[in-house]
């Protein structure tokens, strides 16, 4: 399970800002290690295995996106390459 909101740590593990993933028994995944600017509204996992993130975010993993961004399968890629949308609000809500 991927969460996202505009939190700084989980269960006293920082390093996860805005967006973590959680094993099955509730921890914290540290192989995911993405951060966002700030905070994370919604999320969407896609048929593909990609995960499409939303927020006010003006940056997610030290890269400038804008409220929009496509996460790889692979919890340790980087971002999808091909997609850096601005969108001038805040991304509330994704449908899939």
């Amino acid at each position: 399970m991927i969460i996202g909101g505009a939190f700084t740590t989980y269960n006293g593990v920082s390093g996860h800002k805005a967006i973590a993933r959680l094993n099955a028994n509730g921890s914290i995944d540290t192989t995911f290690n993405h951060t966002a600017g700030f905070p994370v509204y919604s999320l969407a996992r896609m048929q593909n295995g990609m995960t499409v993130v939303g927020g006010m975010f003006p940056n997610f993993d030290g890269q400038q996106r804008l409220r929009l961004v496509w996460l790889n399968p692979d919890p340790t890629a980087s971002l999808a390459s091909n997609c850096n949308p601005t969108v001038s609000g805040t991304v509330t809500s994704l449908l899939r």
